[in-house]
């Protein structure tokens, strides 16, 4: 299995140019440490809802930066969580902390590949430009399969939480 599908970070890129590729790999790299130090803090102190939140959220943003090895990794222990396993989970949450290491120096490697403009608001300033004007600025919707999802919001350069729009499922009588 490979460790980063390029395909998902070529299709970023492609969505606001370089600018929106290297701002997610930005904040994975800023924001996933602290989950995987969640993860292991639960895990040592067998804090089952606390390692569940943890291991999901690294799951889906791995997989949404493309990172196939690491989230299939997290995927297991979300299974091993969910069949009662927890005490067993000292192995896999090793694991999930050396593909962290190896995903994150892979982002690297793609974030210092992919050309930077030095400015502090890289996607209003893409957008501004003369042949944009009338463009609006650039917002990725970031499935999950949690009721919500977080989108990006070119407006602001950040990212933000993003309410679910489905309606309250009915309830049979």
């Amino acid at each position: 299995m490979p460790l980063i599908d390029a395909g998902v970070l070529r299709n970023i890129a492609a969505l606001a140019k370089p600018t929106l590729l290297n701002s997610m790999i930005d904040l994975y790299l800023q924001h996933s440490p602290g989950l995987v130090e969640a993860i292991e803090t639960a895990a040592a102190k067998m804090q089952s809802a606390a390692l569940s939140q943890a291991v999901h959220t690294l799951k889906s943003s791995t997989a949404n930066l493309g990172g196939t090895r690491l989230a299939t990794v997290a995927k297991e222990c979300e299974l091993l969580w969910r069949e009662g396993g927890i005490t067993q989970a000292a192995p896999i949450v090793a694991r999930i902390r050396k593909e962290h290491q190896e995903f994150c120096a892979a982002l690297t490697d793609k974030r210092s590949s992919t050309p930077r403009k030095r400015h502090t608001e890289p996607l209003k300033e893409t957008m501004n430009t003369s042949e944009n004007k009338a463009a609006a600025p650039a917002t990725v919707l970031v499935v999950d399969d949690d009721p919500g999802a977080r989108c990006w919001s070119g407006r602001h350069s950040k990212w933000r939480a993003f309410a679910s729009s489905r309606p309250p499922t009915a309830r049979p009588r």
